[in-house]
């Protein structure tokens, strides 16, 4: 009987592709087809990732340039994101305009400025100023 449930369970598990790849498993003398004398080529480290490149919509853009000095404007259309939420400056009305340490950084809204307020540095370290 025990032969039998045995059979049974076996059988099972190659049906249900539990039991392994249908090759069979190479002796101990054989030496796997990987495992071949092959000569390594170095391989070269993959490419930098290519900096992300935001795209503002025309609302967006409305939005910052409502700022109103220009070289605000221009500031925040060059950080383009928000350091705080990663949201698109503009996309949440005019961007607020924050100073810590004699640096400046755009936010999406007020939430973020309570964020900004807890840890600035935090905040300029994610700009890299």
């Amino acid at each position: 009987m025990k032969f039998m449930t045995r059979l049974f369970a076996l059988g099972f598990l190659a049906i249900s592709g539990c039991g392994g790849s249908n090759a069979p498993a190479p002796s101990a003398t054989e030496t796997p087809a990987s495992a071949s004398t092959a000569i390594a080529t170095p391989v070269s480290p993959a490419p930098a990732p290519a900096a992300k490149t935001v795209s503002l919509t025309a609302d967006e853009k409305g939005e910052i340039a409502k700022l109103a000095d220009k070289a605000d404007q221009d500031s925040a259309l060059a950080q383009a994101t928000c350091p705080v939420s990663g949201e698109n400056l503009g996309s949440m009305g005019v961007p607020i305009k924050v100073s810590a340490e004699g640096k400046t950084a755009y936010l999406c809204c007020k939430g973020c400025n309570k964020d900004f307020d807890k840890d600035p540095k935090a905040v300029f370290a994610k700009l890299g100023k």
